[in-house]
Order: C-alpha cells, then sequence, then structure tokens
C-alpha cells in the first residue's frame, strides 16, 4: 500500500470532514447515544471548524493518503509554551484500519513537533478498547479519568499521555 503522509490543505477540508463522520459513526455506534455522536459530529467535524485549524499556527493537521484518497487524519494542537502538544483527533477510515496509517501519522507528528516539546497528551474513551490498545502500543500511559457531559450524555474519558523519546 503506498501511503503519503502530509499537512492538510484547504482542498482537503470535505476529505477530512468524510474520514470524521465515516470513522465516529463506525467507532463509537453502540458506545455513544446517536445522539451524542450526532452532537459532537455538528460541532466538531464542521468545515468552518476544520478550516480554522488547518490555517491556524497553532496546529498540525496531517492527512494520510492512500493512492490518492485521504483515509486518515490527525490533528494536534502545539504549546504555545514548554508544555504538552495535544493530539485532539486521530482519525483512520474503517475500511483501512490496520494497516499502519495510524501509526503512520504519529510518526509524522513526532518528526514535525519542536525539540522543546517533551510531551504529547489526548483524551480516548474509556470504553473504546482499541483506541487504548493502540495509544499505549505506541508509549502512551494512562495518566486520569475524567467525565464529559456532549448533548446531555456523559462520556467517561481517560487521560493519555507520551513521553519523549517518542515510540
Amino acid at each position: 500500500m503506498d501511503v503519503q503522509y502530509r499537512s492538510a490543505a484547504l482542498k482537503d477540508v470535505p476529505a477530512i470532514r468524510e474520514v470524521g463522520i465515516a470513522t465516529w459513526w463506525a467507532t463509537y455506534s453502540g458506545l455513544l447515544a446517536p445522539q451524542a455522536i450526532a452532537a459532537v459530529l455538528r460541532r466538531g467535524w464542521r468545515d468552518e471548524v476544520i478550516r480554522g485549524q488547518i490555517n491556524h499556527d497553532a496546529y498540525h493537521v496531517l492527512v494520510a493518503e492512500v493512492e490518492e484518497e485521504v483515509t486518515g487524519v490527525l490533528f494536534a494542537r502545539l504549546p504555545q509554551v514548554q508544555a504538552p502538544a495535544m493530539i485532539e483527533r486521530l482519525y483512520v477510515r474503517p475500511d483501512a484500519q490496520g494497516h499502519g496509517l495510524g501509526y503512520g501519522l504519529w510518526r509524522t507528528l513526532v518528526e514535525r513537533l519542536p525539540q522543546a516539546v517533551q510531551a504529547v497528551e489526548l483524551d480516548v474513551l474509556a470504553s473504546n478498547a482499541k483506541a487504548i490498545a493502540f495509544y499505549q502500543r505506541i508509549g502512551f500511559v494512562e495518566a486520569s479519568r475524567f467525565v464529559e457531559s456532549v448533548a446531555g450524555f456523559p462520556m467517561h474519558l481517560i487521560y493519555m499521555r507520551a513521553s519523549r523519546p517518542f515510540v
């Protein structure tokens, strides 16, 4: 499989949105109420939100392309001072999972992080065992747990952290 990892461009916005929609429904159906999934998609996967993050200096938005089709995406917020970077989203289309694309996006981010960034953090749904196992394989460890409300539905989340040297 020929994969290209690169920074996202504005032309990628519709494809990035489609990755998000497809992945959220496939991943979280049965783990979250459909209304919660719909609320997250309405709020966080709108074109203007994606465009804003692509254009923002404090973000790395990366895509994985297979045969010129965007199949994975990673959004990372970079710190303003010496603080951890934060992965806000890392998703690979369900039909492309299991081929190393998530790891490739992670490695591309690591290569682009300023040397001053000594850690990366993220939140993951506590019931998403597949994602938790992936993050543990690439060096993340659980730091804490918390509950966040989305559309009136509680989401039990795990806060995870990886430190240099990154896997």
